[in-house]
């Protein structure tokens, strides 16, 4: 369901419709935004979804989860930070090939 949805914001984007949503699951705002507000009884940030949702100091200041992928990038020292499980894994695709080059 939530697969549907998504793909119809993004249908919906791609005719030139502007939408705003509000939602407590960051996992889904990587693939439906381009902007996000940080919202904690007022505006706290708003910004690049990129650089807001891999702020980690940002996000749980304001009682937000950090992305698993976020958390994950940052154990590995990947940059830019991936957003999503399937950014992470081409990133670690990426990383694998570097080392066995060095190799």
């Amino acid at each position: 369901m939530r697969r549907k949805v998504v793909d119809y914001i993004n249908r919906m984007n791609e005719k030139g419709v502007s939408i705003i949503i509000v939602s407590h699951r960051l996992d889904v705002i990587p693939y439906i935004a381009d902007r996000v507000y940080v919202l904690n009884r007022r505006a706290v940030a708003e910004g690049n979804m990129r650089e807001i949702l891999s702020n980690v100091e940002l996000l749980e200041e304001n009682g937000m989860d950090v992305l698993p992928a976020v958390k994950i990038g940052i154990e590995m020292e990947l940059n830019p930070l991936p957003l999503t499980i399937e950014e992470l894994i081409e990133k670690m695709k990426l990383k694998i090939k570097i080392k066995k080059s060095k190799n």
